[in-house]
């Protein structure tokens, strides 16, 4: 005879099964990070030729650009041990004020271009791999982006690091916890008016990543692109009516269990 479903066995395995899911969450958020303190002290961004992707999503999905990235350059991009330190970076140019699936990034590698490193690796993304990107038909969406080349100066920064474990919950913490308090860390001790960059590099071999709250020449590393408030503008232009997506973020993330989260300096 089958058990009824609200038995008092069928219960306690329930209760069981959903405290190991509880747990297993709980111990992943805490190696992730989730109770860190975020600890900035003064640096440099190395700058360089940046040979980049530009997407427009969740910054969740650094880790999937630099898999795509890490992949095209024959470096592997899946394997536990890839340290992507100091070779694969992301820069953010929108935060707080933009909503999260609408935000602006790039993400790429830095090189130097007079190098013959620098100089292959060019020569790979830029013409073999966007070559191949225009008669492939069955890549993922961030596969399909084209590799855009830029310069980066090399400039004063706050650093930080902090925990990574390559995983969704640790891609949350860093979107959610790290990068806002580096944002506003650029805010207030940039240049008034400019706007507030975050860029990051990664290492799963060392578990670690490395975020830089960009100080001087903050519009040069727009490459190009409108800032944030110009961004949003445009988006808005023409619109009378509809839903103002700067007011329902604004709420939504006043609801952040890391809205309190602050920096040690």
């Amino acid at each position: 005879m089958n058990e009824a479903r609200d038995s008092p066995a069928r219960r306690k395995q329930f209760l069981v099964i959903c405290t190991v899911m509880a747990s297993v969450l709980a111990y992943t958020a805490l190696t992730s990070g989730l109770l860190e303190t975020v600890v900035i002290e003064e640096g440099t961004y190395p700058g360089g030729t940046f040979l980049y992707k530009t997407v427009t999503s969740d910054p969740a999905a650094t880790a999937g650009i630099f898999r795509v990235v890490s992949k095209d350059l024959g470096i592997g991009g899946y394997r536990d041990d890839d340290n992507w330190a100091d070779l694969m970076y992301a820069v953010y140019l929108d935060g707080e004020e933009v909503p999260v699936g609408m935000r602006r990034f790039f993400g790429g590698t830095l090189v130097d271009a007079k190098t013959n490193d620098g100089k292959e690796t060019r020569r790979k993304l830029m013409d073999e791999v966007n070559n191949e990107i225009k008669i492939v038909d069955d890549d993922s969406w961030l596969e399909k982006v084209p590799y855009e080349e830029g310069k980066l100066p090399r400039v004063k920064a706050g650093v930080t690091q902090f925990p990574f474990t390559n995983g969704f919950v640790s891609a949350l913490i860093h979107t959610y916890k790290v990068n806002p308090i580096m944002e506003r860390y650029a805010r207030e001790h940039g240049k008034e008016g400019e706007p507030p960059i975050v860029s990051v590099t990664c290492s799963v071999e060392q578990q670690m990543c490395t975020h830089y709250a960009i100080l001087e020449k903050q519009r040069d590393f727009l490459l190009g692109r409108p800032d944030s408030a110009e961004y949003m503008a445009s988006k808005n232009k023409g619109k009378k009516k509809g839903i103002d997506y700067a007011k329902v973020w604004k709420g939504v993330k006043s609801l952040s269990p890391f809205k309190s989260a602050s920096s040690e300096l």
